[in-house]
């Protein structure tokens, strides 16, 4: 059960980290587009559209990690073994998908901070323009 609740928390932070990149485009494109190419200036919900339209056009995004596969592969290679020993592959297993969640969640920190990192920088950009 603790599982499950590990990911709708991750979707869910994803989510709003989403809604956090929008409003960073939305400042970049006021803060500089309009500007540089003489363009208007975009609402919220405008960004957020555009997000939807660009994230259905680009391709597909690689997989989380090409290690996890790896060392799940290289997990089930170690236990081709005999029917006793079968316990202690899912134990393995339980414990790899625990660090995936790890992962995911040290990934939804690391794009928080890079949003927080550029928005600063263009803010304080912005400034000098």
């Amino acid at each position: 059960m603790n599982t499950v609740f590990a990911w709708i928390g991750t979707f869910i932070s994803v989510f709003v980290i989403s809604l956090y990149r929008a409003l960073l485009i939305q400042c970049l494109w006021n803060w500089f587009a309009t500007k540089a190419f003489g363009l208007h200036s975009i609402g919220y919900i405008n960004t957020l559209g555009l997000m939807m339209i660009f994230s259905t056009i680009k391709p597909t995004s690689k997989p989380l990690s090409n290690d996890y596969a790896i060392k799940t592969i290289l997990l089930a290679l170690d236990f081709i073994v005999p029917h006793e020993r079968l316990a202690e592959f899912k134990k393995s297993i339980e414990e790899l998908n625990k660090g995936l969640l790890g992962e995911l969640g040290m990934m939804v920190i690391g794009e928080f901070c890079g949003i927080t990192f550029t928005f600063f920088i263009a803010a304080y950009l912005s400034t000098l323009a």
